[in-house]
């Protein structure tokens, strides 16, 4: 995807991994919310209800912590966009999201080329890579977990490439999460809160 780009990095500052990523509220859409407890449902379908719900709230938390190292990352770049690289995303996007306005498409485009340069950009710096035999291990755990039948992955080249590019994605956003400090203080308080006033009741 990254090699059909036309938009480009055209400068870099170091990034400070020593800083400190705070999160204090947590922020969630709430079609992205649907979406991880289907998933949760789906992969952990033996879990009881409290295990599937802290399943996640661990996402949740995840997810801000990645929003908000993006948004730190992203200031260190200067990064060229070429509009036919937001006009050929906008076709898929029309498709994801067909209620959403011009402006709209145009910001998600721009955020997912700065994603993906970024990230191609930290795998090369990082050695960050995906083998085969890595892939077919993930693929093998799985089918494990939800017995749902992996056969196109392992038999279709184009399936097992979408696959391997998605834990590549999925191995990037990790290092990124677990490479700065983190301070879930505050969050932590807030949540105990909620938790004590929900069994008050």
């Amino acid at each position: 995807m990254v090699e059909n780009l036309k938009s480009k990095i055209k400068n870099k500052k170091p990034i400070d991994w020593t800083h400190t990523i705070v999160i204090s509220d947590l922020a969630v859409d709430q079609n992205i919310l649907k979406m991880h407890e289907e998933r949760v449902n789906n992969i952990f379908a033996s879990l009881s209800d409290l295990e599937k719900q802290q399943q996640v709230t661990n996402i949740i938390i995840r997810d801000n912590l990645f929003n908000k190292a993006m948004d730190f990352i992203i200031s260190h770049y200067e990064i060229e966009i070429d509009p036919s690289d937001i006009e050929m995303l906008k076709v898929n996007l029309k498709n994801a999201f067909p209620q959403a306005q011009e402006n709209v498409l145009n910001d998600i485009a721009s955020k997912l080329i700065q994603k993906l340069l970024i990230f191609k950009d930290i795998q090369t710096e990082f050695n960050i890579d995906v083998s085969d035999e890595e892939l077919i291990s993930v693929l093998k755990d799985y089918y494990e977990k939800t017995n749902k039948p992996i056969r196109d992955f392992m038999q279709d080249e184009k399936s097992f490439q979408a696959a391997k590019n998605t834990l590549l994605e999925e191995k990037t956003t990790s290092f990124i999460i677990e490479k700065f400090p983190r301070d879930l203080e505050e969050l932590k308080k807030k949540l105990n809160k909620y938790v004590d006033d929900e069994l008050a009741k």
